[in-house]
């Protein structure tokens, strides 16, 4: 029944199961039925079959999940993945992505060389539906990952235009032998998305979260109410969201680099 009906719910947004998108699954798993995380077993059968793309599919609170970090561990952690010299450029900059940026495994395994935009003095990257200049600290890296992807041999083709190329020519790397790489590093992927997202929902409204990270709105106004921000500002924020446009990747540099 869970299956079926999120189907239909697919199918009501116009979406079929090879467009759906990281923020259908959200808004999904935002609703209020009680049975939506009983879905996560159809989900996963169909991404094995590669009958939809490989996306994040929360287990839900019945699942043990690892303990929330304090921020105060986040941002040591995001320092070790930036200081350690040891770490190779991806899995650093992939840790970060998800330790600062609230970035899900899936989504960073399946970004491309196109989503980084290298300008002479800035380095920004399209997670969303706009682009962030990422902090100086991660630029380095960036800009590096771009120059010289290897690690694979899929890597060595000139052509390709995955961000993290994976083993086989043509295709990016699995999204569990990236999230068992992090881990090896201390990254527990899922725990430390939830947990920056926290993070920055206390800082950043909603209605630009979810714009800068591409994640649903509904999504972050949970995650914003659970950090204390209050959802009737919600509204005023989207008749001003235009306006405001330009300033958003500097909003949320400025909390990235505050930390």
């Amino acid at each position: 029944r869970a299956a079926e009906d999120s189907l239909d719910y697919l199918a009501n947004r116009g979406t079929g199961l090879g467009d759906c998108r990281q923020s259908d699954v959200d808004a999904w798993l935002a609703g209020a039925r009680p049975d939506r995380h009983v879905a996560r077993s159809f989900v996963r059968w169909t991404i094995a079959q590669e009958l939809m793309p490989s996306l994040e599919f929360d287990p839900g609170p019945r699942a043990a999940t690892a303990p929330a970090l304090a921020n105060t561990d986040r941002i040591a952690l995001a320092r070790r993945l930036l200081g350690v010299e040891t770490i190779a450029t991806r899995d650093r900059v992939a840790g970060l992505l998800i330790v600062l940026f609230a970035q899900p495994v899936s989504r960073v395994a399946r970004l491309t060389v196109a989503d980084v935009i290298i300008d002479h003095d800035t380095v920004s990257i399209r997670l969303g539906q706009s682009a962030i200049t990422v902090p100086e600290s991660l630029e380095r890296h960036l800009r590096e990952l771009v120059v010289d992807r290897r690690g694979s041999h899929a890597a060595t083709i000139p052509t390709s235009r995955w961000l993290f190329p994976g083993g086989a020519p043509g295709r990016p790397i699995n999204e569990q032998v990236l999230g068992r790489r992090l881990r090896q590093l201390g990254v527990e992927c899922w725990p430390a998305r939830r947990d920056a997202m926290a993070a920055l929902a206390a800082d950043i409204p909603a209605a630009l979260l979810a714009d800068l990270l591409g994640v649903h709105v509904v999504t972050a106004i949970k995650r914003a109410e659970i950090a204390g921000r209050p959802w009737g500002e919600y509204p005023t924020l989207r008749r001003g969201a235009q306006a405001d446009r330009c300033d958003q990747p500097t909003g949320l540099r400025a909390t990235i680099e505050s930390r």
